[in-house]
């Protein structure tokens, strides 16, 4: 009897050894494919083609690839900011106009106006020669001091108007074009007769600087020089006056006056000589 329970017990240890590291080794099974599915659910879904075969590269490459962190997002932003396209300037020059502030009742003035390419100081000085070449008889500082410029913006298509009271003034030359275009130009100019009617007091020609929109041809004025003009009568002498018309024109005066005034004193005088004979 002892030697069957002793038999049993013999078998009956290594059987519950066995069983127990089933057990054991089962649940380990379990743990580690649970683990394994979860990892797996994190990766991106696989593509299949319509045959229904599974695309294993972009698995590999999504698998491989590592999803940056939130500090890097910022800090990528914070080092690239964001590059907003801005409006487009446009090429700076010079605009300058000519205007005398006194003028003489019934005498025409020349007045300019001048858009350029150049600065300040390289527009103002040729401009400034085109004026003394224009009136030589008046001194630099006084053509100077008529002068007035500001910047403007450029365009191709650029033009001037010019504005003043027809009471005041009236306008002898005919400007039919006013806009114009620069192309190769280094410069646009612009140039007016007028004269005044009577004599005043802060008399007003507005010059007026525009451009022409080349999307819809639509007039944009960008510009506006002022110039206050005192008109005064003609101080001079009647002497001063008389030579001045006899002057002006030679032809018409020798023709026109001098003729006909030495032909009647010569008859004047021998009618007055042939008296005076017995």
């Amino acid at each position: 009897m002892k030697s069957i329970l002793y038999s049993a017990q013999f078998y009956f240890i290594p059987l519950v050894i066995t069983l127990f590291s089933l057990v054991a080794s089962c649940n380990e099974y379990s743990m580690e494919k649970n683990e394994n599915a979860t990892h797996e659910s994190a990766l991106p879904t696989p593509e299949r083609d319509g045959d229904g075969v599974v695309d294993t590269t972009s698995v590999a490459e999504d698998s491989a690839a590592t999803v940056p962190s939130l500090d890097s997002i910022i800090q990528h932003h914070l080092d690239r900011p964001v590059e907003r396209p801005g409006k487009q300037k446009s090429a700076t020059g010079t605009a300058m106009v000519y205007c005398p502030a006194k003028m003489i009742k019934g005498i025409p003035s020349i007045v300019n106006a001048t858009i350029s390419r150049d600065e300040f100081s390289e527009a103002f000085t040729q401009f400034s020669k085109k004026i003394q070449q224009q009136n030589p008889g008046r001194k630099a500082e006084i053509l100077s001091a008529d002068i007035k410029g500001d910047s403007i913006d450029l365009y191709e298509k650029m033009g001037v108007l010019l504005e003043f009271d027809p009471e005041d003034f009236k306008q002898l030359s005919n400007n039919d074009n006013p806009t114009k275009a620069f192309k190769n130009k280094k410069e646009l100019e612009w140039e007016w007769v007028v004269k005044p009617l009577h004599s005043t007091r802060k008399s007003i020609i507005n010059f007026k600087f525009y451009y022409i929109d080349p999307n819809d041809s639509t007039t944009n004025y960008i510009l506006q020089k002022t110039i206050s003009i005192d008109v005064n009568v003609d101080a001079r002498s009647y002497i001063d006056k008389w030579k001045d018309f006899l002057l002006d024109d030679p032809k018409t005066t020798t023709t026109a006056i001098v003729i006909p005034l030495v032909t009647f004193l010569g008859g004047f005088f021998t009618a007055k000589k042939k008296k005076k004979e017995p």
